[in-house]
């Protein structure tokens, strides 16, 4: 009897960090929700004191929440492939714990940016269809990226997870790659910050980065399903993939290519 107590009272005595590890204060995802939650209201009373036009206000707030959507994204996708470089220990365990926490976010801000530009900036859904043909393509990749944002949020829970089975689950993120392509077809499109050259070159060389460290897990896959294939077909396969993608980068633009000017052009008719 006397050796039962001892034990319940050694358990009572335990932190209560030991005993409730899903405690708010220790998840790391919480955290970056709330730093974005604190972020977005920021922007919106920061720039509202700093300008002064309304119509400038509204569109800076959507170009600062498209960007910052954009670089949420950006740690979510390339967690995986940091992974098949750095491994899942130590300081990676937890980025890739923290990645659903990053792709919320994406999404949270995707959305605010959609509302400044559609309710704020156009002034409501009817008025797309005044906008000349291509700037409305550009407004529905935008708007399927929202979409999917949204769905790859709404599936972060572990009990949705559970529900979907971990397997349809991983296959459904992987269409973040075609969504990926959209926006970029989206922000070109749009035409509004490619003018600057520093935006084209971040955008250029945020997408060869992560281009590179997925080459290389593809890489790393295929060496190990040949039997055989050594560094040498390693490296060459890297390079092979990674030179395609390259190419397919530098000739996404081009599908849309001089869409700025038409849109000037075309936006005096309408």
């Amino acid at each position: 009897m006397h050796s039962i107590l001892m034990l319940v009272m050694r358990r009572e005595k335990k932190p209560r960090s030991a005993r409730r590890p899903g405690l708010l204060i220790n998840n790391s995802r919480f955290y970056i929700l709330l730093i974005s939650a604190l972020f977005s209201i920021m922007v919106v009373t920061y720039l509202r004191t700093e300008i002064i036009s309304s119509t400038l206000y509204v569109i800076r707030v959507q170009q600062v929440f498209g960007f910052t959507a954009l670089f949420f994204w950006y740690l979510a996708l390339i967690a995986s492939p940091l992974s098949s470089i750095f491994g899942k220990d130590g300081f990676m365990k937890q980025y890739l714990f923290a990645r659903r926490a990053f792709g919320v976010s994406a999404a949270y801000f995707a959305l605010l940016h959609m509302l400044f530009g559609v309710f704020g900036q156009l002034g409501g859904i009817g008025n797309l269809l005044l906008l000349p043909w291509r700037f409305q393509q550009a407004v529905i990749f935008g708007g399927i990226t929202l979409i999917f944002l949204l769905i790859m949020a709404a599936t972060s829970f572990d009990s949705v997870i559970r529900f979907m089975t971990y397997t349809r689950w991983k296959w459904l993120h992987r269409t973040s790659y075609v969504a990926a392509i959209l926006v970029f077809l989206h922000v070109w499109m749009i035409g509004t910050h490619i003018g600057y050259s520093w935006v084209r070159w971040s955008l250029f060389l945020a997408l060869v980065v992560l281009a590179g460290l997925e080459s290389y897990r593809a890489a790393r896959n295929l060496q190990k399903k040949l039997k055989g294939a050594g560094q040498v077909a390693l490296i060459a396969y890297f390079i092979t993939f990674f030179a395609w993608s390259v190419v397919f980068i530098a000739y996404l633009p081009r599908l849309v290519d001089g869409n700025h000017e038409n849109h000037i052009n075309n936006g005096s008719g309408h």
